[in-house]
């Protein structure tokens, strides 16, 4: 197992690390005094990583399993953050999320001193949440999308390597804050014209994650986390708690409550929430999935996510990750939301001073 006391730099690898979570997690890495590489799609835009020294960047595909040998050799910490949320086939989500998941820690399981693996998957693995009953950590799990059916597929395997490499599963809800451009079209539509726009009117509940405590319990998880249990026949259907955390929620509230904390943070007294009839929901999303199958592209409402939008709850109990890490949020939910709208703000000025 990885010596993590080690009064040397930690060397690091991070998947994903131009996404939304993944770009805030390198800079948390480095604030700890982590050495982080990177495996970087060439289309994508990642000059920002490339000046920073305490980042070294491989430019290549999750498919190659030379270059991924390679980032991994000699590091003590594997996060792997990349996914695919959205995509036209199936069987192209379960190739990214479930196949270069395998190849991934089947690298580590080769190395001397097999690195620490974070794998982050989703909420959406457990499936919705029963009513007023939040998930934990070893509760059955039923997902209704093709994403969480992806996500727990890939904890599945990754049990059946957890005989050889040291595995922690973390399980956030809804991520918010810097970078994210999905939850700033949300905080956009509140501010220009204050109209909250949801699925339905249905009293629903979900646990919103700030990104800075995510990245905070899959550190801390890293460094001292609890490890899956190993199972030979990774096919049987089982989900055992242990190695398993959901991430810290700044709050867990409905979709009316989401539009009116939503309207506080931008300054706005009052805001309409409104709520498509399940029937023009469903066609919306049908037509984003024919869309996408002409164009390559996915577009947000799709009828994978209309079967997650109107599930129901999807709350989860975050005591293990404060019992067991320590780890709870630090701010509240008007706090962190408050911090996120700052981000945008700031970041709209910025935009606005290059192009004058």
């Amino acid at each position: 197992m990885s010596d993590l006391s080690s009064t040397e730099k930690t060397v690091v690898f991070v998947t994903g690390a131009t996404g939304f979570v993944g770009r805030n997690l390198v800079e948390k890495l480095i604030e700890t005094g982590r050495h982080v590489r990177c495996l970087v799609r060439k289309s994508s835009r990642a000059e920002y990583l490339s000046k920073m020294p305490e980042v070294e960047v491989f430019w290549g595909e999750l498919s190659d399993e030379a270059l991924l040998s390679q980032c991994i050799s000699g590091v003590q910490e594997v996060y792997h953050v990349a996914g695919c949320v959205a995509t036209v086939h199936f069987k192209e989500m379960q190739t990214v999320n479930v196949v270069y998941t395998e190849k991934i820690v089947k690298i580590c399981s080769r190395q001397k001193v097999p690195p620490v693996m974070i794998f982050v998957s989703s909420l959406a693995a457990a499936g919705p949440s029963p009513k007023n009953c939040p998930h934990v950590e070893g509760g059955i799990s039923a997902p209704v999308s093709y994403y969480g059916a992806s996500k727990l597929s890939a904890e599945k395997v990754l049990r059946h390597y957890a005989h050889m490499v040291p595995i922690t599963v973390i399980r956030p809800g809804i991520v918010f804050g810097p970078h994210d451009i999905h939850f700033q079209k949300w905080i956009e539509s509140v501010q220009r014209m204050g109209i909250f726009f949801v699925p339905a009117y249905r009293r629903m509940y979900f646990s919103m994650v700030y990104v800075t405590d995510l990245l905070r319990v899959m550190i801390t998880a890293a460094e001292r986390g609890e490890r899956l249990s190993g199972s030979h026949d990774w096919m049987v259907e089982t989900d055992m708690g242990r190695g398993i955390y959901y991430a810290p929620a700044v709050g867990t509230l409905s979709y009316l409550q989401m539009g009116r904390v939503l309207g506080t943070a931008v300054g706005r007294r009052r805001v309409i929430t409104l709520a498509a009839s399940p029937i023009i929901f469903y066609l919306i999303c049908q037509i984003g999935g024919i869309f996408a199958k002409f164009t390559g592209k996915t577009p947000i409402l799709n009828p994978d996510k209309y079967r997650e939008a109107l599930a129901g709850s999807w709350a989860c109990c975050c005591e293990k990750a404060a019992s067991q890490l320590g780890v709870t949020s630090e701010m509240s939910l008007e706090e962190a939301l408050k911090k996120t709208v700052e981000f945008i703000t700031d970041k709209e000025k910025t935009v606005q001073k290059t192009t004058c």
